[in-house]
């Protein structure tokens, strides 16, 4: 006899194969059942259970889902429950479910995507600065994103709706890239791998994390309104959970990403040596 197997969606979590044998009644099972404390303990179907009872089967009651362990094909948490014949028959069948709390990912990437949709939203940052002076060729443009590069970790839950187990689940986001379009073709970025590592990514005025040099003003390069310049921001993120009160998986990765960008125009102008004397 074999079990059934339910296998809600997983995202970061091992890829688990899904399968549904035939079930018979235990009075059918063939090899006999195995005998546990003088109790026929057959294995049968999982999932849940409900629905109108089987007239052929006598009357049963299930037991609450206990949780056994590791499912031996995966990383999901398999439980187990038993369902009782109350005629006497001594019969006790065992359905098992291999839970995957997958989903819970979307839970926490909703978070995340609406406390990003929350913040300001990014600028051309860069000195000279076009509100107070044009930039100039010849010289280093200094390029820098002072908003915020890291969110969380936001705290969601979810709950498996066969056993009806509830997992907490935490995910955080940072930006992943940070990039720089002068308007010239060209593209300055910077990648952040971790978490850890955005806190500092988009600098500073003082401290600039990128520099350009235009050569052709914006006149010159038929932009009489300026560049036009672009700054984006890719976020990624990554999660984990726990059952309520256990411990924390690892951070896995999301396969999400959330694509921010400001567009605008940044003027330069060219600098012109003058003869005195």
């Amino acid at each position: 006899m074999a079990d059934r197997i339910h296998h809600p969606r997983i995202v970061g979590f091992l890829a688990v194969l899904v399968w549904a044998l035939t079930t018979v009644s235990p009075a059918a099972a063939d090899p006999p059942c195995d005998l546990f404390d003088d109790i026929a303990r057959c294995e049968g179907g999982g999932g849940g259970g409900g629905g109108e009872p089987d007239p052929s089967e006598p009357p049963y009651y299930f037991e609450p889902w206990v949780y056994r362990g590791v499912c031996d094909w995966s990383d999901a948490l398999l439980y187990e429950r038993l369902k009782i014949w109350t005629d006497g028959s001594g019969l006790v069948e065992v359905e098992r479910v291999c839970v995957d709390p997958g989903e819970g990912e979307d839970e926490a990437w909703d978070e995340l995507v609406e406390a990003i949709e929350a913040l300001s939203d990014p600028r051309w940052e860069s000195s000279p600065d076009n509100a107070i002076g044009p930039g100039l060729t010849g010289l280093d443009t200094w390029l820098w994103y002072s908003g915020q590069t890291q969110i969380g970790p936001v705290d969601a839950t979810w709950a498996d709706p066969v056993v009806g187990v509830v997992f907490e689940v935490q995910g955080r986001a940072w930006s992943g890239e940070l990039a720089w379009s002068p308007g010239t073709g060209d593209v300055i970025d910077r990648s952040v791998t971790t978490f850890e590592e955005a806190a500092e990514a988009g600098g500073s005025k003082a401290d600039p994390v990128e520099t350009y040099m235009y050569e052709v003003s914006a006149a010159d390069a038929g932009h009489e309104g300026g560049y036009p310049v672009e700054m984006s921001i890719l976020w990624v993120g990554e999660w984990r959970t726990r059952v309520v009160g256990g411990v924390w998986s690892a951070w896995s990765p999301m396969p999400n990403t959330y694509l921010d960008t400001f567009n605008g125009t940044y003027d330069v102008w060219q600098i012109r040596g003058v003869l005195t004397g």
